[in-house]
């Protein structure tokens, strides 16, 4: 049996997706390094999290999270602590100048790693012990008890796959498409010191959080 209130699930999902957070600015910062191409893959990376957040869910271990608080801040801080490295990196590029002056056709972004770009998604997100608990929250109230929980959880997290693609998928190609500004080197420097900075705020928000 499919879930139950799908079209008040999406609504909601689709606001969770849309507040700026850690993934938002993760697909930013990797949007202005390489483009719609590393920011792509990035969200892809989030995005397939979302499956194991659901199944963790439905298989009671987020439950174990919820109640162990040793557990709970140990992935909360080494989450924290990742998302403000990634911040502290791109003060540290921008303080260095690493940017160079380009114009014309050659304007381009820095090569992509996909594997790279989906690793720090996948990471980002995982490290997240808010996302897991907000799945454990969440979820259950969409579940119909008569039917598989699991493929149910995984439909659900399919239909959250798609609006956080769609909406952070656009938000890297209006990174891609103003690329003719947003690489020159003066505005990326600002552009890695205000992104470093709200990464690092970010983890310091996810770090003395309850």
């Amino acid at each position: 049996m499919l879930p139950l209130n799908i079209p008040e699930f999406l609504i909601s999902v689709a606001i969770f997706s849309i507040i700026p957070g850690p993934n938002t600015m993760m697909t930013i910062k990797n949007s202005m390094r390489g483009g719609f191409k590393d920011g792509a893959a990035t969200c892809f990376g989030v995005s397939i999290v979302f499956f194991v957040h659901a199944i963790f869910s439905t298989c009671g271990l987020a439950i174990i999270l919820y109640h162990s608080a040793e557990v709970y801040h140990t992935i909360k801080f080494v989450g924290a602590a990742y998302i403000a490295w990634l911040g502290i990196q791109n003060i540290y590029r921008a303080m260095k100048g690493t940017h160079t002056e380009s114009t014309g056709s050659d304007l381009e972004f820095a090569p992509c790693s996909v594997t790279k770009s989906f690793t720090e998604g996948v990471i980002c997100n995982l490290l997240n012990p808010q996302a897991c608990l907000f799945y454990v929250a969440f979820l259950p109230q969409f579940m119909n008890p008569e039917g598989n929980l699991v493929i149910q959880s995984c439909v659900l997290a399919a239909l959250h796959c798609i609006i956080f693609l769609l909406w952070h998928c656009t938000i890297a190609k209006c990174v891609q498409k103003a690329k003719t500004v947003l690489t020159a080197p003066k505005v990326r420097a600002r552009i890695d010191s205000v992104t470093g900075l709200a990464l690092i705020g970010l983890g310091a928000r996810m770090a003395s959080s309850d």
